[in-house]
């Protein structure tokens, strides 16, 4: 791809470098068929060269972004390597909203993200739920719980989302600008004038995230709440397996930035704000020099601690068998010093040894023991494991 100083003509141009990616057309959809799939899938990713939206202004409608394919002369080539993931979503939303089901999507994808984010406060951090009979009328944008997380601590999590009202396709002008500011002021109230909570502190962690339109949430100072950090959802949920954090340990990055009156003002990304503290040593010190007004973080410069995250628990799709067929599951790493994977699904009870080019499956169709985790498949690895790595 090649771009003019500013000026929104381009054009494809030979392949040069390294960076430029392509793929014969015949072994494209090979891969397609032989996972069952119709070849006219492809064209809903093949981009035409002549489509006047190529020279768009506007980033979010530019076709290359849903529609990442150009063919030429047999070959398939990746204009936008780096939009595979936005062209797949694209896509899904697309076929649901033809099919009409985009209802019944947003919510099951919601529902799951919110039960993933709900089980790690709790498997990681060992927050315990706590029964809160106050909360405010639902809201299909509000999902909410209230946490113990101390002896005289409470943590109020509040998971704000799009509906299928919301969802954009194609670059749609969609943005959503949601005010939730009235909300946290009455169920915080709330919270704060329970018997079950009288004399505690509040933290309040407000997660995030939308199903391809922009998103922005809009909140003022909190009162009633003694720290607020916010996330988004997938931030949230990578980290939250990887950075070891205990019960309290949010509360102290919390009560460390709050009295960080440099970030007080400014457009810091809550990422960018979290990457800080932890290069830091868990502060945000800069150095012995006057004292600053406001500092300003390097915008994404917190995408690094998720690409080590992710480094970390090797997400990858595995095949399967499942119900007959072969299917590919969402997979992390189970061990740190061999190939031994397991589901991200936890209803699945196996593990996987995936350094062979068919991965290895053991499963078990016991139900683990709640506070035991060790099960007949670690058994069986701990004890013939090494014949498997050594190969």
């Amino acid at each position: 791809m090649i771009r003019g100083n500013d000026n929104p003509r381009e054009k494809i141009a030979d392949a040069l470098s390294n960076q430029s990616y392509a793929i014969p057309k015949a072994m494209l959809v090979s891969i397609i068929t032989n996972n069952r799939l119709e070849e006219r899938v492809l064209d809903n990713f093949l981009l035409d060269k002549d489509d006047p939206e190529i020279l768009t202004d506007n980033p979010e409608r530019n076709p290359i972004l849903y529609r990442p394919l150009v063919e030429y002369d047999g070959i398939l080539y990746f204009i936008g390597i780096g939009n595979q993931g936005c062209a797949i979503n694209n896509f899904i939303l697309k076929t649901a909203i033809k099919h009409n089901c985009i209802d019944e999507i947003v919510r099951l994808t919601q529902d799951t993200v919110w039960n993933r984010i709900g089980m790690a406060c709790i498997d990681f951090m060992h927050w315990e739920p706590m029964e809160f009979e106050s909360f405010l009328q639902k809201d299909a944008h509000y999902r909410e719980c209230l946490f113990r997380i101390d002896v005289n601590w409470v943590a109020y999590l509040c998971y704000v989302t799009d509906t299928a009202k919301d969802v954009s396709v194609d670059g749609a002008e969609n943005c959503i600008h949601w005010d939730m500011d009235m909300r946290l002021k009455n169920t915080l109230a709330a919270i704060r004038s329970n018997e079950q909570t009288n004399g505690c502190h509040i933290f309040t962690l407000v997660v995030y995230s939308a199903m391809g339109e922009l998103f922005a949430l809009k909140m003022n100072e909190q009162q009633d709440t003694d720290y607020l950090v916010h996330f988004s959802a997938f931030d949230f949920l990578q980290l939250v397996q990887t950075e070891k954090w205990d019960n309290m340990s949010l509360v102290r990055y919390a009560r460390t930035k709050a009295n960080t009156s440099v970030l007080k003002y400014g457009f810091n990304q809550s990422l960018d704000c979290y990457s800080l503290y932890k290069n830091r040593r868990e502060c945000f010190y800069v150095s012995d020099e006057r004292k600053l007004d406001i500092l300003h973080i390097e915008p994404n410069d917190g995408c690094k601690l998720i690409h080590e995250s992710k480094e970390t628990l090797n997400f990858h799709g595995v095949p399967m068998h499942i119900d007959g067929r072969i299917g590919y599951i969402t997979v992390q790493r189970y061990m740190d010093y061999g190939a031994i994977y397991k589901p991200l699904n936890k209803y699945i009870n196996a593990k996987c040894c995936d350094s062979y080019p068919v991965p290895v499956w053991v499963k078990c169709s016991q139900t683990e023991k709640e506070g035991r985790r060790e099960s007949i498949i670690d058994y069986r690895y701990s004890h013939y494991g090494h014949r498997f790595l050594d190969g």
